[in-house]
C-alpha cells in the first residue's frame, strides 16, 4: 500500500484527486482534563505493577526514589529508550517521550478498595508528567471515616509513532433522532478501532468538527464477538475535508492516536490518521457494518478504456475470490488476444492487494455509482468527455450491471454541462491503474503489455 501512495503521484490524472493535507498530532484545542476517569475492562489483565500513592506535593527527586529511581528520558540522550513518540509540534519533541519503565499512579485518596478501577492518561506531549498529578492524601482522621475509594489509575500516554498507508478507514452516520453523531474505524485484518463523534458528553481530549465537539473511542473485534475495550485517553483532531464538503457524503481528515490500557505504566497508542474518509449514509442497523477491508472480492469487475485511436485494447479482470486477469485484443488490424494472470499479493503488505481494492470499491460514493447506473438507457460519464478528440475516457463495471465511465476533470467554470468526478471514483481509479500498473511489472507472462 504504500507503493501505491507514491505512485499515486504519479498516476492521478484528474484535477479531483484529493490534496493530502499531512500535519502531526497536535495538542486539543479544546481543555482536556476530562479524559474517561471511569473504569475501561482492558484486554491485557494487570500483572505485577509497581503503584505509587503518593501526596501531591512530594519532590520529583523523592518520587524517582520512591518508584525505584525510575529515569527521566532526555531528548538529547542517546541511550533514552525510544517509545515510539512523534514530533507533536512542540518546541521540544522529547516532550513526546514516556519515560522509560515509568510506573503508574493510583491515585485513591485514603486507599484502594482493591485494585484501581479508573483510568486515565497524562500526555507527556502536552508537558503533563506523572509527577504532576494531583494526589491528595487526607489526614488519617479522614480516612478513619471516609475508608476506602475505587481509585483512578494515571497511565503515560505518548504518540504511538508514524503513520502507515496500509490502513483501512472509513466512516458511518450512527445519528438517533435529534442526536448527530457518527464513527470513523480502522481495521487491522479482524481487530477495529472505533472513534465516536457526536453531540454527547465529552471523554477525550480529541478536538471534532464543527457540530461534532465531543469523541469517544474503543476497539476490540470487527464481528462483534466480544465485548470492546473503551479507550482512556486521546490526542489529535478531525477537521472536515478539503473535497468531500462538496459532494453527496461528507468526507473528514483524521490526525488522532487513541490510549488503551495496557497493563503497565504506559498505554497502547493506535493512531487513526488519513484524509477525506467518506461517511456512509445513516446506519439504521444493529451492530452497524464495520470496514470491509476483505481479502477477497465481493463481485467481477471490469477496468477497461473507451474511445481514443490505438492498436490494442487493454482491459483487466478482478473476480471472486482473488483473481487479477490483464487481457490485451486488437483494436484494428490483425492480431492475437493475449492475457496474463499475475497473481494478487498477500493481503496486509505494501503492494496493492485484494483488501486495498475492495476498501475502494466500498467507498459510499463507489457505491452509490454503481446502484445508480443500473438500469440506466446510459453509462453515466463522470468529468468532461474528450473521446470526439481522440480522447480516453475510464470504464469500470460491476458483473451485476452498474458501471460508469470517467474523463477529464470538469473545468471551472464549465461550458457545457459537466457532472463533477466524486473523491471516491477518482481513488477508485487511480488506484487501478496504479494495480496494473504493479501487476504488468511484477509478471514475466505480461511482457506484452510493458512498452
Amino acid at each position: 500500500m504504500r507503493k501505491f501512495s507514491r505512485a499515486l503521484t504519479a498516476l492521478v490524472l484528474l484535477s479531483t484527486a484529493l490534496a493530502c493535507r499531512r500535519a502531526p498530532l497536535s495538542p486539543s484545542a479544546r481543555d482536556a482534563g476530562r479524559d474517561g476517569g471511569g473504569p475501561s475492562v482492558g484486554d491485557v489483565p494487570p500483572g505485577d505493577i509497581l503503584v505509587v500513592d503518593a501526596p501531591a506535593d512530594m519532590p520529583a527527586d523523592a518520587m524517582a526514589d520512591l518508584a525505584g529511581d525510575v529515569p527521566t528520558a532526555d531528548a538529547t540522550d542517546a541511550d533514552a529508550v525510544d517509545t515510539g513518540a512523534v514530533d507533536t509540534g512542540t518546541p521540544d519533541a522529547g516532550l513526546s517521550m514516556c519515560p522509560p519503565g515509568v510506573a503508574p499512579l493510583d491515585v485513591c485518596g485514603c486507599g484502594c478498595c482493591g485494585e484501581a478501577m479508573g483510568r486515565a492518561c497524562y500526555y507527556p506531549s502536552r508537558g503533563e508528567t506523572r509527577e504532576s498529578i494531583p494526589n491528595p492524601i487526607p489526614p488519617p482522621t479522614s480516612c478513619a471515616t471516609a475508608g476506602c475509594s475505587f481509585g483512578v489509575r494515571h497511565l503515560c500516554c505518548a504518540d504511538p509513532g508514524a503513520r502507515s498507508d496500509a490502513e483501512i478507514v472509513c466512516g458511518i452516520d450512527t445519528s438517533v433522532e435529534d442526536w448527530r453523531k457518527f464513527t470513523l474505524t480502522r481495521r487491522i485484518g479482524d481487530t477495529c478501532t472505533t472513534l465516536e463523534l457526536g453531540t454527547n458528553a465529552p471523554t477525550l481530549p480529541i478536538a471534532g468538527p464543527p457540530g461534532f465537539a465531543y469523541t469517544n473511542a474503543w476497539r476490540g473485534p470487527c464481528d462483534g464477538s466480544k465485548p470492546p475495550t473503551f479507550a482512556i485517553g486521546g490526542l489529535g483532531q478531525v477537521t472536515p475535508g478539503t473535497t468531500g464538503q462538496l459532494f453527496q457524503f461528507p468526507r473528514y481528515d483524521i490526525h488522532v492516536v487513541v490510549f488503551f490500557d495496557s497493563g503497565t505504566g504506559v498505554a497502547e497508542g493506535v493512531r487513526i490518521d488519513k484524509d477525506d474518509v467518506a461517511v456512509t449514509a445513516l446506519c439504521t442497523s444493529n451492530p452497524c457494518p464495520t470496514c470491509t477491508g476483505a481479502c477477497a472480492l465481493d463481485a467481477t469487475y471490469t477496468f477497461t478504456t473507451s474511445g481514443g485511436l490505438a492498436f490494442y485494447r487493454n482491459s483487466t479482470v478482478l473476480a471472486p475470490p482473488v483473481s487479477y486477469v490483464h487481457i490485451q485484443r486488437p483494436e484494428a488490424g490483425t492480431g492475437a488476444e493475449m492475457s496474463c494472470a499475475p497473481p494478487f499479493p498477500a493481503c496486509g503488505g505494501d503492494a496493492i492487494d485484494v483488501a486495498d481494492v475492495m476498501t475502494a470499491v466500498s467507498d459510499p460514493e463507489v457505491r452509490d455509482a454503481f446502484e445508480r447506473s443500473k438500469g440506466a438507457g446510459t453509462t453515466p460519464f463522470y468529468g468532461e468527455d474528450h473521446r470526439g478528440g481522440d480522447g480516453v475516457a475510464f470504464q469500470i463495471q460491476r458483473d451485476d450491471g452498474g458501471g460508469f465511465l470517467i474523463g477529464a476533470a470538469c473545468p471551472d467554470p464549465s461550458p457545457r454541462p459537466c457532472m463533477p468526478i466524486p473523491p471516491g471514483l477518482s481513488r477508485l481509479l487511480s488506484l487501478l491503474l496504479a494495480l496494473d500498473q504493479q501487476q504488468v511489472a511484477a509478471d514475466p507472462t505480461c511482457a506484452f503489455r510493458r512498452p
